[in-house]
């Protein structure tokens, strides 16, 4: 898939438009949705990552987790590392979105932080919450999961 190899060169505007075109035709491709985010958030549209994140969440939570291409990590943790560090272009509310999302691909627990210190900011912003709900769900039932020894994850 070309928007794959886009993604892959780090050519994220591009990418963005591929992907687009596949949810044209397949608005239900979790994976796409995945990788949309982050091009998303590397060509600053915030608020678009945030919807997209949204609707993920809410259908597939689990898919966040699944890594089918060995660079996921890698990509959120470069990301990560330049907005903790050096990146200041972003407002306090950019800035824990960001981070929330970024670290529900590879550490939720820390994303939860972001997303509480996100709606300290916002309150009454409807589709945080439902984001920060939908975490705080997964979080609990992941632990049920654990403490009876079954695993989320597949």
């Amino acid at each position: 898939m070309l928007a794959n190899q886009y993604f892959i060169s780090e050519r994220y505007q591009e990418a963005s438009y591929q992907y687009g075109e596949v949810l044209k035709i397949h608005p239900e491709n979790y994976l796409v949705k995945k990788k949309l985010v982050l091009c998303c958030i590397k060509t600053g549209e915030i608020d678009n990552a945030l919807m997209l994140f949204t609707e993920l969440i809410k259908s597939n939570i689990n898919i966040i987790f699944k890594n089918e291409i060995s660079i996921y990590p890698q990509i959120c943790k470069d990301m990560i590392y330049d907005i903790e560090n050096f990146n200041s272009n972003f407002t306090p509310k950019e800035k824990y979105l960001i981070l929330g999302i970024l670290y529900m691909y590879c550490d939720f627990k820390i994303a939860k932080g972001y997303f509480q210190k996100l709606k300290n900011l916002l309150p009454n912003d409807d589709n945080l919450l439902t984001t920060i709900k939908t975490i705080n769900h997964f979080i609990t039932k992941k632990k049920e999961l654990e403490d009876g020894k079954e695993t989320l994850f597949t």
